[in-house]
C-alpha cells in the first residue's frame, strides 16, 4: 500500500512517497511539521491546515505583492537549486527564516536567529542576537538579516518563508494601519517592535 509523507513545514513543503525523501526536507528544520498518511487527500489537507506561510516577494526600488496560492497539486517536486546553491521557486531565490527565544521576555532570556539559503550555503546564519530578547523580535531580526543580505548581494527579488503567522499578518495586513495611526494599535497601545517593522518596511521598498 502506498504511503504519503506530508511536509507542512520544512526546507521544502510537499507530499513525498518515501521516508528518505521526506526526511531530507525536515532534518534540522526548526519546528518542522510532517506526518505519514494512507491517502494523498489526507496529506494535502494536513499541509493546507499546518503549512508554512510565505512573505510576499520584494523588489528593490519597487514593491510587489503576492499571496500564497492554495495547495492543489499532486506529489510535489523539490524547488530547483541554481548554480550559486540558492533555492529557487519560479525563478525567484527562496530563503527560510526563524527566530527563537528561551525564557521568552523574562529575565535572563536569550534569543537567536536562523537564516537558511540552501544546504551548506555560505550565507546561512545560525547565531545569537543581542538587545531585545523575545520570540517576535528574533523573528523580525531574522527577516531583516535575510533581506539585507539579499540586497547586499545584488538580488533583485526574494521569497521569504517563515512559520510565524504573526510576522506575516504584521507585514501584509496591519502595518499600513499602524503607520496611519502613528504606530498605535486598534486599542491605542504602542506597536511593539516598531523599529524592526520600520526597517523591514524600508527594505521592501
Amino acid at each position: 500500500m502506498s504511503k504519503f509523507y506530508a511536509v507542512a513545514r520544512g526546507w521544502q513543503t510537499g507530499i513525498y512517497k518515501t521516508w528518505s525523501e521526506c526526511q531530507k526536507h525536515v532534518f534540522k528544520f526548526p519546528r518542522a511539521s510532517f506526518k505519514k498518511f494512507e491517502s494523498e487527500e489526507e496529506a494535502k489537507e494536513f499541509i493546507e491546515k499546518n503549512g508554512v506561510t510565505t512573505i510576499p516577494q520584494f523588489k528593490q526600488a519597487k514593491r510587489v505583492a503576492k499571496t500564497k496560492a492554495k495547495l492543489n497539486l499532486p506529489v510535489c517536486e523539490p524547488d530547483k537549486i541554481n548554480e550559486f546553491g540558492l533555492i529557487m521557486k519560479d525563478g525567484v531565490p527562496v530563503v527560510y527564516t526563524d527566530g527563537a527565544c528561551s525564557n521568552n521576555g523574562s529575565f535572563g532570556s536569550k534569543a537567536g536567529i536562523g537564516v537558511y539559503w540552501g544546504d551548506d550555503h555560505k550565507w546561512n546564519i545560525s547565531a545569537p542576537i543581542t538587545g531585545r530578547a523575545t520570540n517576535n523580535a528574533a523573528e523580525y531580526t531574522a527577516i531583516i538579516f535575510a533581506m539585507e543580505k539579499a540586497i547586499s548581494e545584488g538580488l533583485s527579488c526574494l521569497l521569504i518563508r517563515t512559520d510565524s503567522r504573526l510576522i506575516i499578518s504584521s507585514m501584509n495586513l496591519w502595518i499600513r494601519k499602524w503607520k496611519q495611526n502613528d504606530w498605535k494599535t486598534y486599542e491605542g497601545n504602542d506597536v511593539k517592535n516598531r523599529d524592526l517593522l520600520e526597517r523591514i518596511d524600508e527594505l521592501k521598498k
